[in-house]
């Protein structure tokens, strides 16, 4: 077999091991995302935890300020049964206006605790629906996480059997390709994302699109020796 012929052969070779490369190139890629996007859920999950701690908290504070108005307006009330309780025992009309005045006084107050108290078991209520609506997000979220981080499991187990198989495919055909040559592709490969041969396009390489010296160009085409875009460093070949 000529130099020429070879050269011609691994070229042929190394076009089927680059369709299988790139192949291999994007599913590792999308095997190296799928941590990312897990993290991605596990963001919206704790997302919807925290928004339930807070929606908690919201409760607990609006149910302590009603306890603490109930309170406030228990002990007005005694105010108000101590105070009626001193009008039997008053000896003038002065005591008996005063303490009529202190009972006006403390009613009013009453009675605007009273409206408090009814605005707070409003946002109480209202802040019980939030809560279980967002008790139900949190239960939805830790489910979707749980049935994504499966579905990945499945798309990471099928990723990494295909690359098996076409690193199986790559194995053989490698095995057809001068020793030097292989090692040159590899090195390249390691390099460039997933592509180490590349045709030229006129006198460009198609991955950089840098114009080629003539004699590169006619390098290429007479097949004599492997030769490397001088700017990309790719493997050229002439697209016929």
């Amino acid at each position: 077999m000529t130099e020429t012929t070879k050269i011609q052969q691994d070229i042929e070779i190394l076009k089927q091991v680059q369709v299988l490369d790139k192949e291999i190139y994007d599913l590792t890629q999308e095997l190296l995302s799928i941590p990312g996007k897990i993290s991605a859920c596990e963001l919206l999950c704790e997302e919807a935890k925290k928004q339930v701690k807070d929606l908690e908290k919201q409760h607990k504070d609006f149910q302590l300020k009603q306890k603490e108005k109930e309170l406030e307006l228990s002990e007005k009330e005694e105010q108000i049964r101590k105070f009626q309780g001193q009008l039997t025992q008053v000896k003038t009309n002065k005591e008996y206006s005063a303490i009529q005045h202190e009972i006006a006084s403390v009613k009013a107050d009453n009675s605007l605790l009273e409206e408090t108290i009814l605005v707070l078991m409003d946002d109480v209520e209202k802040s019980a629906r939030g809560l279980a609506q967002g008790r139900e997000n949190e239960k939805q979220e830790e489910k979707k996480l749980q049935d994504q981080k499966a579905e990945f499991k499945k798309t990471e187990e099928s990723f990494r059997k295909k690359i098996d198989e076409l690193q199986a495919q790559k194995k053989e055909l490698m095995n057809q390709v001068a020793p030097e040559t292989a090692v040159l592709y590899e090195k390249i490969l390691a390099k460039k994302s997933g592509v180490a041969l590349v045709p030229i396009e006129g006198e460009n390489c198609s991955s950089c699109h840098m114009t080629l010296r003539a004699q590169v160009v006619n390098e290429v085409r007479l097949l004599e020796a492997i030769v490397v875009c001088e700017n990309c460093s790719r493997i050229l070949y002439e697209q016929k």
